[in-house]
């Protein structure tokens, strides 16, 4: 029986009719580099302190999920001289955008589609809205058992038994804070990934920067992004609408921790981004085109928008001592 997990892998990555593949840029959501260059500018700015921080060299820097290379647009020119920079995409389509955008203007750039095809070294590992679209599993409360979210070819949502052994710890957990029809989505793609990118990092950092939070004993229902709003129906418009669920930050310092990973910093985007100086980046006249920039900004830093909903993490590795 195909779960939600695999309705929502088909449905974003699908080569040819999945959402990813022919997404239109702030049709359905708007990006933090879509909002303003400002965040690019911070972002590059903490990225290069990270390196003096760790005394990376030359440092190689990793964006995985960079889809069409618009954040790398804006962060290459802006990063230490001597960097090289990879761009990471699933989407074969995507990658091809980025590389068109990105190397006629920037010699010192590899295009990878995963994390697998690159050997071990120094470096930076950053995602931005990357976690958040990892397929996901979603339980749900019914007749007071938690039970497993199950999608059929027509779209019929059913729910079902738990569909791998590893989620009865999750949901002998969600059993405790779950109501009645209330669901819960479970990422187990958060381990294998940051295996993989503690193989990749020898030694360096991973900077991820997500919605979500450290989630507790809470709900975290999977939504849609459609035009902007928020569909009940996560099964309608299969590869025409996003599918997401909040990160548990809780759950990457766990995982990263038993790989080798420490906490370095964790906090809201808004203060990741005032801490990093914003203010340099805005205008100060009075056109109408600066106030709108300003405007742009505030929705970056307003706690109802992006500023605490979205949460910055870094993760820091050290070489192993033989």
């Amino acid at each position: 029986m195909p779960t939600f997990r695999d309705f929502m892998e088909r449905s974003l990555y699908d080569p040819k009719l999945g959402y990813y593949s022919r997404r239109l840029p702030r049709a359905d959501f708007y990006t933090a580099p879509q909002l303003h260059p400002a965040f690019a500018q911070v972002l590059a700015r903490r990225l290069a302190a990270l390196c003096r921080e760790l005394r990376l060299d030359r440092p190689r820097v990793i964006e995985a999920g960079a889809g069409d290379g618009a954040l790398a647009e804006q962060l290459l020119p802006a990063l230490p001289a001597g960097a090289r920079y990879c761009v990471v995409e699933r989407s074969a389509a995507a990658l091809a955008l980025a590389a068109a955008r990105l190397k006629p203007r920037f010699a010192r750039l590899d295009c990878r589609a995963g994390l697998a095809e690159l050997e071990p070294g120094d470096g930076i590992v950053f995602s931005n809205e990357l976690v958040d679209s990892f397929p996901a599993h979603v339980l749900q409360m019914e007749g007071g058992k938690v039970r497993e979210l199950y999608v059929d070819d027509s779209g019929r949502e059913f729910l079902g038994p738990l569909s791998k052994p590893q989620l009865r710890a999750h949901a002998c957990r969600a059993a405790a804070f779950l109501g009645e029809g209330q669901r819960h989505a479970v990422n187990l793609e958060i381990a294998p990934w940051l295996e993989e990118v503690a193989r990749v990092l020898t030694r360096g950092a991973l900077l991820t920067i997500d919605y979500g939070a450290k989630m507790g004993a809470a709900p975290n229902p999977p939504r849609a992004f459609y035009r902007h709003s928020l569909p009940d129906d996560l099964s309608a418009r299969p590869g025409r609408q996003d599918l997401t669920a909040s990160v548990d930050f809780d759950e990457l310092i766990r995982a990263g921790r038993a790989l080798g990973f420490k906490l370095h910093y964790y906090g809201s985007l808004a203060g990741f981004l005032i801490e990093g100086g914003i203010g340099d980046f805005l205008p100060t006249g009075q056109s109408a085109a600066d106030v709108k920039s300003r405007a742009q900004v505030k929705t970056l830093l307003h706690p109802e928008a992006m500023g605490e909903v979205f949460k910055v993490l870094i993760q820091t590795k050290e070489e192993p001592r033989g």
